[in-house]
């Protein structure tokens, strides 16, 4: 967080219009001790887990504090030195309710790469595809409007993940738009371990499949055909990609086959009733 919020602080410093809320869902003195280090933060808390209730809380402050534009970040994220001024540009420019930026994912240090960041680097956050085939953005790195808010309503508190891809439909729904600006950038910190790439995986396929069963029956039954597809495919474009050397797709491809299997049991789990992982 503390990386995060030095990024902002050149972007924000002799500005009143712009406001910065941290909100901490699971409050510490830790978290807010940091946060009153940085004058231009305000910290608010929020009891209810998941991080769509956390982005709920820090919306009514946003727009009571007069922000026609309100965008979202991750604690881990790292914006880069013109974000925000990108994003509320291209809004303009645009006339899009909604941004979603580009999230590269760049590891902090310099030692080789775990298979699990290799898979990372190469695989994580297709935004570009993300709003062209699904349209929805992640909300760490979404900026959006007032007036989208306003007209649309805020995240599904409830979503333990999928919550961008639900706010996403219902904005498309609306007759409103979202595009993709690769100018408008954040760094994500690769996972490091196998577990951290499957924990994500877990909570993911858990909100998709929570959506889709509130559509019926056959749409749930679409999107458990479609996760069990063996990986032939996904480890193919791994193996494609330019730019990457041997030992980094030789990497990634152990871990999409290691995550079908995976991605496998997960689904007999909420098959027989297991509950969506947070």
């Amino acid at each position: 967080l503390g990386v995060c919020l030095r990024a902002l602080a050149p972007q924000v410093a002799g500005t009143s219009t712009t406001v910065v809320a941290v909100v901490d869902n699971e409050p510490s003195d830790q978290v807010q001790d940091l946060c009153s280090t940085f004058p231009f933060v305000t910290y608010l808390t929020e009891r209810e887990p998941g991080s769509y209730a956390a982005r709920n809380a820090g919306i009514p402050f946003l727009l009571d504090a007069g922000c026609d534009v309100v965008g979202f970040t991750d604690a881990d994220c790292v914006p880069s030195k013109d974000c925000i001024a990108r994003a509320v540009r291209g809004l303009a420019v645009t006339r899009a309710d909604a941004i979603a930026g580009a999230i590269r994912v760049k590891a902090r240090h310099g030692r080789r790469l775990t298979a699990a960041e290799s898979y990372e680097v190469l695989t994580a956050f297709p935004v570009a595809s993300y709003v062209r085939e699904h349209g929805f953005g992640p909300t760490a790195n979404l900026w959006t409007t007032r007036s989208a808010l306003m007209g649309v309503g805020v995240f599904d508190a409830k979503a333990k993940s999928g919550g961008d891809l639900e706010w996403g439909r219902r904005l498309r729904a609306a007759g409103r738009t979202l595009l993709f600006d690769p100018a408008v950038v954040v760094q994500h910190p690769p996972r490091r371990t196998f577990l951290e790439v499957a924990r994500k995986q877990r909570r993911v396929l858990g909100g998709h499949l929570r959506y889709a069963r509130a559509k019926g029956a056959w749409t749930a039954a679409k999107l458990v055909a479609w996760e069990l597809v063996p990986p032939a495919g996904r480890v193919r474009r791994i193996v494609r990609t330019e730019g990457a050397t041997l030992r980094l797709r030789t990497m990634a491809s152990w871990i999409e086959l290691r995550l079908y299997g995976d991605r496998v049991r997960e689904l007999v789990r909420l098959g027989v009733g297991g509950a969506p992982r947070r």
